[in-house]
């Protein structure tokens, strides 16, 4: 059995935070054991992106602010 593998996100940095230095780059990954559980959480990540309160705010322009005063 090949485990199913996925790389959801990547980041890029410099070594000790001073951009004079290498880059380098953190990939986030995860492994399934069979290809139909990857698309299964593949699907379910792009269903919570759909409901992702950040977006709905920017949408609507919703603003945390307007509502404290």
């Amino acid at each position: 059995m090949k485990p199913c593998l996925g790389w959801p996100q990547h980041a890029l940095s410099y070594w000790l935070g001073k951009a004079e230095n290498e880059q380098l780059m953190r990939i986030y990954g995860i492994s399934f054991p069979e290809n139909k559980l990857l698309a299964e959480w593949v699907k379910f990540r792009e269903e919570a992106a759909k409901r992702d309160h950040r977006l709905i705010g920017r949408v609507r322009s919703l603003r945390l602010g307007a509502w404290r005063r």
